[in-house]
Parts: structure tokens; C-alpha cells; sequence
């Protein structure tokens, strides 16, 4: 079924120009998802997205048009995506006033390869930001958007598809007083412990290892996540979460040194925290459960993807209501936990 019909049929209602008029500066405050046009070179910028070069394109609201530059980002999906994710930047000048004010440089997570699987792994790594969102205001929000794509001298869409926008930088450290710094590392205890407790329970929930605190991207901490200061608190901040078992995507394999076989199989991560630190995190994550249920409920998927989201998640909900499961489980496997025996 198209993209368009399924939101339809599941009751997504894509803004109006009214109502997108009134949202100036608004983009992550709601969670409706966005109707948008992408018109610009999109054949030669596929084909030539290893160059990274910015190329001219118009982003179209209900609300009104934007010259914007685009250009292809990533790293792993650059060589395993037809389409490329996206970073779309304003001018400094352009956006006061509009729905995007704040923003410099979006990311656009899109759909990366021309099939119904890889549609709906867009959306469920939506799904793992929106998630970590509820567990806390410390992340990067997202906006699902039902996306046109058009070439530059055609009249009508080559493609629509839904994606997703992230928070830029930014955007998220002035919202939140903060400040990102750049380290080869960091010290588990410079990190504020129970935003760090609910870290490791997130990654563990989604079934993501592709995160570290250890591995740097070159040259600077962390593996697919940013340092965040606020006051004299520091934060670890996760992003990229398509290789997690919650998205399964197509092309996402586990690291052999962590023997499993599929990225459906959870492993623990985190670093080793004091047991009410970590108790008090789980606490906050099932008091929390009934607002994850519905918001993947709203999800625009449906059939075996809608079944296999519902199952990954009830298998972390079982073991987090068991006698004590999940603390035996992160105990025995937390990084660490053999210098505490």
C-alpha cells in the first residue's frame, strides 16, 4: 500500500497551512507529521553523493517555500543506500519567522532503498529517537514527514516517501542551555548517572550496539553520540540507530566479537552503575510504557512490520516485569562487572 494511503488509513492528519502558519520556529514541538516537497537535482545528486557537494533545491511547506542547499551525508548508509540520507541547510538570513527558525543544518534521515522494508525502517528508527525522547528531554527531537521528491524540471513527484527530520546541534543546545564540546573521551563519572542509567536501558530496549563511549569517531568521543555540557553536568547524547533490533534493517549486522547472530538479540552495553541508580531508571522507563505503547500505536506501519514492532518491544516489557529479570541481566553483563565480583 503507498506511503499516502497507509496514513490515511491510520489516521494521520498532515498539517494545513494554517496551522503551520501559526507554528513559526515550532518544528519538533508537535508530532503530526509534516507534508513536504524536496524539488531540486536529485538524479545528480544520487549520483554523485560520494562528492558530499551542496547543490541548490527548494523545500516547500504548506506554509511557503525555501531555497535550501542539500547535499548526501553519512557514513555506513552512504554505501548501503540507493538514496542517501540528507542534510539540508538554510541560509543564516532565512529562517526568522518560519517554521524552521533555529535551524541551521537538518538532517534528513530518508528512505535509503526503494522497497516497502526499507520504508518502514525509516520509520521505525523515527520510532527509537521518539522513544529515547520520552525517556528524556536530553535528545534529539525528530518530525516525521511525508516527503515528495521532485526533479528539477519535472512537474510532478519522482518519489514520496516518508523520513524523518533531526534537531540540529543548534537548535538542541539552545533549547537546553548547553553547550557540545569535543574530547577524545570521557570519564564514566564526569557523565551525569541517571541520564546515563537511561542511556543504557534505551540502547538496550531498541537492541542497539552500534554505540560506545569508548570508540571515537576521529578524533573525537563518542561512537554515534555527542557531549553535552549543561551547567556543570555533562550528558551523553545518542543518535543513528538503524543498525538497532528494533529497526532490522535489511543491511544491519551485529559485530562478530559480540556473538550473536542477529541484531534482534538484545545485549547489555552500558557501563556498570550503583544498583539504585539503575533501578531508578527502570522505574522511570515502565512508568513511561503506556505513552511508548501509543505513540508506536500512531506509527504509519502496518501488517508483519506493525507485529514484529509489538513483539520486539513486549520481549523487553516481560524481562523488565520479571522478579528482578533485567537487574540479574545488566549485573552479570554490564561493562565491568567482573572487577566488581
Amino acid at each position: 500500500m503507498p506511503v499516502a494511503a497507509i496514513a490515511l488509513c491510520l489516521g494521520i492528519v498532515l498539517l494545513s497551512p494554517a496551522v503551520l502558519a501559526s507554528e513559526s520556529g515550532l518544528l519538533f514541538e508537535t508530532d503530526t507529521p509534516i507534508s513536504l516537497e524536496l524539488k531540486g537535482p536529485l538524479r545528480r545528486l544520487i549520483r554523485q553523493k560520494h562528492k558530499r557537494k551542496e547543490m541548490a533545491f527548494t523545500l516547500t511547506t504548506p506554509a511557503g517555500a525555501h531555497e535550501v542547499t542539500v547535499r548526501a551525508r553519512g557514513k555506513s548508509r552512504m554505501r548501503v543506500c540507493s538514496f542517501p540520507p540528507l542534510r539540508i541547510s538554510f541560509a543564516d538570513d532565512a529562517t526568522p519567522g518560519t517554521l524552521f527558525k533555529g535551524e541551521d543544518n537538518l538532517k534528513l534521515v530518508t528512505h535509503c532503498l526503494d522497497s516497502n522494508s526499507a520504508q518502514a525502517n525509516a520509520i521505525l528508527e523515527y520510532a527509537a529517537y521518539r522513544i529515547f525522547n520520552i525517556f528524556t528531554e536530553i535528545g534529539y527531537r525528530v518530525r516525521l514527514a511525508d516527503i515528495a521528491y521532485t526533479e528539477s524540471d519535472a512537474q510532478a513527484p519522482t518519489a514520496r516517501n516518508f523520513g524523518f527530520l533531526i534537531e540540529s546541534r543548534r537548535a538542541l543546545s539552545e533549547r537546553l542551555s548547553g553547550n557540545f564540546i569535543q574530547a577524545p573521551g570521557v570519564a564514566l563519572g564526569a557523565l551525569e548517572q541517571s541520564h546515563l542509567a537511561s542511556v543504557f536501558l534505551f540502547q538496550y530496549l531498541i537492541g542497539n550496539t552500534d554505540w560506545s563511549l569508548v570508540a571515537a569517531d576521529e578524533p573525537n568521543c563518542c561512537h554515534n553520540g555527542d557531549l553535552l555540557d549543561i551547567g556543570k553536568r555533562r550528558f551523553y547524547v545518542p543518535y543513528d540507530f538503524d543498525l538497532a533490533g528494533l529497526v532490522n534493517a535489511s543491511y544491519a549486522y551485529p559485530d562478530p566479537a559480540l556473538r550473536i547472530r542477529r541484531v534482534t538479540q538484545r545485549v547489555y552495553r552500558g557501563f556498570c552503575l550503583p544498583d539504585a541508580v539503575v533501578e531508578s531508571a527502570l522505574t522511570d522507563v515502565m512508568a513511561r510504557w503506556t505513552e511508548i505503547k501509543q505513540m508506536v500505536d500512531q506509527l504509519p506501519i502496518e501488517g508483519r512490520d506493525a507485529r514484529e514492532l509489538h513483539d520486539f518491544l513486549e520481549g523487553f516489557h516481560r524481562l523488565a516485569t520479571g522478579e528482578r529479570d533485567i537487574l540479574n541481566v545488566i549485573k552479570r553483563s554490564c561493562l565491568g562487572s567482573a572487577q566488581r565480583r
